[in-house]
């Protein structure tokens, strides 16, 4: 950047547009949470906000005047974090939602799997999911090409909540499909990171006979296509489809020991 600006005149122009820009965003933060937080009156939440943000305007448009000297750094460096931040939200969404259209509901396919009396082989299987309300990818494809299922199943749902950390009696609700299907879900603080070993034994601490040994992990490993359909534009959807590729893998992030891990590969039309 010093070689780029080639003054400290232009680099401080670019510091005071940075800082100027984020005095104004933490002061409409701040009536985000007075009124949705602290609940406080709209004319209460408004009237403080309204002093700060007089003044902190007051500094940003001081600043826009330099914007061509070098104040363009960080709106251009915010606008491409934006961008990518957004495109994966985007991206997401969509896989989710093609998801929900081609998954059928979870409860009415393990009714009419066991219902066939499928081959029950000794071991545990883990399959993590976005949701209880449809069937994993991985467990339908493994269903399909194998035709077996596990002694003990666990669909294992993790949720992030809007709180830092989440008390252990609480990171957990347990229930069950069937006998021998049981339905975890896990929720975490974000500022938390979840392991799966650690949470299984909880679980067994509860009642899920899961042995983590004899445990097999089954995620779905989603393979986007970019295509013409209604989303995002197609550039986004290359995008996303390229960070998608490079970002870490689930079982590296949930703590799964790699020789216990099983990845089935899906194909998604976004």
């Amino acid at each position: 950047l010093v070689l780029l600006f080639g003054s400290s005149t232009n680099l401080a122009a670019a510091y005071g547009i940075a800082v100027s820009g984020t005095m104004v965003m933490t002061t409409l933060l701040l009536y985000v949470i007075a009124r949705h937080t602290w609940h406080w009156p709209v004319l209460v939440a408004g009237t403080v906000m309204g002093v700060f943000l007089l003044i902190d305007l007051g500094f940003f448009s001081a600043n826009v005047l330099k914007i061509s000297q070098g104040g363009w750094l960080p709106l251009v460096l915010g606008f491409a974090l934006f961008t990518l931040m957004t495109t994966w939200s985007g991206g997401r969404a969509l896989v989710t939602n093609y998801l929900r259209l081609t998954m059928p509901p979870l409860a009415q396919y393990l009714k009419d799997l066991l219902a066939r009396h499928p081959v029950r082989v000794p071991g545990h299987a883990v399959f993590l999911t976005q949701s209880h309300e449809i069937t994993p990818p991985a467990f339908l494809q493994n269903i399909r090409h194998n035709k077996v299922l596990h002694e003990c199943v666990v669909f294992m749902k993790i949720v992030t909540a809007r709180v830092p950390l989440v008390p252990r009696d609480q990171q957990l609700d347990i229930g069950q499909f069937a006998p021998g299907l049981y339905r975890v879900t896990v929720t975490h603080g974000f500022m938390e990171t979840p392991v799966i070993p650690v949470l299984l034994r909880q679980c067994h601490e509860q009642g899920v006979p899961v042995n983590l040994p004899d445990t097999t992990f089954f995620l779905s490993r989603i393979n986007s296509l970019a295509t013409s359909k209604p989303g995002m534009a197609l550039w986004r959807e290359h995008l996303f489809v390229f960070l998608s590729r490079n970002s870490r893998r689930t079982s590296s992030f949930l703590g799964i020991p790699s020789e216990q891990a099983v990845e089935i590969g899906v194909v998604v039309d976004i």
